[in-house]
């Protein structure tokens, strides 16, 4: 089993929608009063606050741009 924190506003439509798929899906189970601990949440800034988002962007971008068909 694999853990993802989701954020989104629950004004957000597309949002909501893509959740309800996502519950309707085999295997998925949507827990939408979790409370993160201080560690976690302290893990969530770190992690953001790393730029390896971007940094894993730009290497597909790289990637794709030199994968020849």
């Amino acid at each position: 089993m694999c853990t993802v924190l989701v954020s989104y506003s629950p004004q957000n439509k597309m949002a909501k929608s893509l959740m309800y798929a996502l519950s309707q899906t085999k295997g998925v189970e949507i827990d939408d009063d979790v409370m993160l601990t201080a560690e976690e949440l302290k893990r969530v800034k770190k992690a953001e606050q790393s730029g390896i988002r971007t940094d894993i962007e730009n290497l597909q971008a790289y990637l794709k741009s030199q994968y020849v068909s």
